[in-house]
């Protein structure tokens, strides 16, 4: 695969609105094979790749899931593979904000955490002025109780509407 992974993308530096527009064309993705039946249930921000183009591409859907055995979890409720990609993708735009992931992940700082959820990303956010209230409320959602928290990457690409169109990143 050509270009470079959200994560060296996030590392390299990403104002609020490349973190926006990049997440925002994953949740596209994912919708559009949710529509299909097929979900990622393992992303990660290298699962993430903005090619020299601009195009956002999500690798791995259905295989990551199949190869960790993660599919049969969605068997007594088709729901939950919608809600696993939709909390993956909130936790996507949190490490875009902030580099730090929201829980755990290896090779990556956790985020600091206050009942259970994390901090609103502006707050610790590398250009904090950034984030909006609309992100912040996104987060929190996701952290949320249960009837307010994302349901399916459709939802969260609404959240995040609009976006500008990811600019083409040149290889470093």
């Amino acid at each position: 695969m050509t270009g470079r992974t959200f994560s060296a993308l996030v590392n390299s530096g990403l104002r609020a609105d490349q973190v926006r527009a990049i997440v925002g064309e994953a949740a596209q993705a994912l919708d559009a094979c949710s529509r299909r039946g097929l979900h990622h249930l393992n992303l990660s921000p290298e699962s993430v790749r903005v090619r020299p183009d601009g195009t956002v591409q999500v690798s791995g859907i259905g295989v990551e899931a199949a190869a960790l055995g993660l599919e049969a979890s969605t068997a007594s409720d088709p729901l939950v593979g919608d809600r696993a990609d939709a909390r993956a993708l909130v936790e996507l735009l949190y490490f875009g904000l902030t580099r730090r992931w929201p829980g755990k992940r290896t090779g990556l700082p956790a985020a600091p955490m206050v009942g259970g959820a994390p901090v609103p990303p502006s707050q610790i956010a590398r250009t904090p002025d950034d984030v909006d209230a609309a992100l912040d409320r996104l987060v929190a959602r996701t952290w949320g109780d249960a009837p307010d928290v994302p349901t399916s990457a459709a939802e969260v690409r609404n959240a995040l509407a609009p976006w500008d169109a990811p600019a083409p990143c040149r290889a470093r």
